[in-house]
């Protein structure tokens, strides 16, 4: 009796078990799944990023997260951080010439506007277009950013490379803006009853600054270090060589295909 009991006992638990063990087979299976396409999406989502020939911002900040994460969360991190803080540059610069622009140009003698002044007057009200201009882009690129977080790998990849060129005017426009201001402060040292060789000697310091400055953002930034992650993918290497294949006429027609999702639908 006891052992007809054992015997039971056995089929119960293998007719417990099995079901089981299929059961956890079927999740296995399925995270197996979901882990090659997971893999396939972040291959192809490295592929379309070397393949441009490019290493803008958001081309480097979505390779290096795939690459190292599996997955587009940090890069897209990353990007918002840039962007938060280039509104908060954009911001300052709009409203501090903004405030300069409520003054108007002096006439001269002769009931004539001066050409200080009206330099003065123009490279403000450029800087502040330029910096009111990088504003709007900064909150379109951070709500693209923020709403498209969720979507699959291969969508974010080709929706932020599809857009890359507009981002990167955000960048263009914070150093134009710059460059406007200081243009504005050193005509302005002409205006005031200082000197004039030490107005040529505060222009020359400004002018010797500037050309150092943009000196260490063509090496940091356009050239950056040849160690990164992008630089050695044999698709972004052969990308490059097609690239300087190109005519002038051929790049031309890139840069404006770049745009062209301003007057072409999706």
């Amino acid at each position: 009796v006891v052992v007809i009991i054992v015997v039971v006992r056995r089929e119960s638990l293998g007719k417990l078990v099995l079901p089981l063990v299929a059961g956890g087979s079927a999740v296995l299976v399925a995270h197996a799944a979901v882990a090659v396409a997971v893999a396939v999406a972040v291959t192809v989502g490295k592929k379309l990023i070397a393949t441009t020939g490019d290493n803008k911002f958001p081309h480097i900040c979505l390779y290096n997260s795939l690459s190292s994460s599996g997955g587009t969360a940090d890069g897209i991190e990353g990007l918002l951080n840039i962007y938060s803080n280039l509104l908060a540059l954009h911001g300052f610069m709009a409203g501090f010439q903004y405030i300069a622009l409520e003054g108007q140009p002096d006439l001269d003698d002769n009931g004539s506007v001066d050409i200080l002044e009206l330099l003065i007057f123009s490279f403000r009200f450029f800087g502040f277009l330029i910096s009111l201009g990088g504003t709007l882009i900064c909150i379109i690129v951070s709500e693209y950013l923020k709403t498209i977080q969720q979507e699959p790998i291969e969508t974010q990849v080709r929706g932020i490379l599809r857009y890359a060129y507009f981002f990167q005017c955000a960048d263009y426009s914070a150093i134009i803006a710059t460059f406007a201001l200081g243009t504005t402060v050193n005509i302005l040292l002409w205006k005031s009853s200082i000197p004039s060789y030490i107005a040529i000697a505060f222009n020359a310091v400004c002018a010797f600054l500037v050309l150092l400055l943009l000196r260490a953002f063509f090496v940091i930034i356009f050239q950056r270090q040849r160690s990164r992650l992008l630089y050695d993918d044999p698709d972004h290497i052969a990308a490059l060589k097609r690239k300087k294949s190109m005519s002038f006429c051929e790049k031309l027609g890139g840069v404006i295909d770049l745009f062209s999702f301003l007057w072409k639908r999706n």
